[in-house]
């Protein structure tokens, strides 16, 4: 398997990927430093995901588990996995210049 990357938009930081739930528990801790989230719990945060894709995509996702969420954002382009070896090269020439 190769090595990848979950960039998502908004995040600057890419998130190396162990599974797919660890990539939405990873969101989901980052989310609790916004003050408009940092009060819902993680089941309130999988609906708050769910309404933000309805509401901007207008596309009524279903999901079931994480790694549904997960496919799901992939699939509308909010999340894409890049090789680790390319986001080490993208990453550095952006500190760089």
């Amino acid at each position: 398997m190769k090595k990848k990357k979950a960039v998502l938009v908004g995040i600057e930081n890419p998130i190396r990927i162990k599974s797919k739930r660890y990539v939405i528990k990873i969101l989901y801790k980052r989310a609790k430093k916004n003050p408009f989230l940092s009060n819902k719990t993680y089941d309130e945060y999988l609906d708050y995901i769910k309404e933000q894709i309805r509401n901007l995509e207008g596309i009524d996702v279903q999901f079931d588990n994480e790694e549904e969420l997960y496919n799901a954002l992939k699939s509308i382009g909010w999340l894409k996995e890049i090789n680790v070896l390319v986001a080490s090269f993208i990453f550095a020439n952006y500190g760089i210049t």
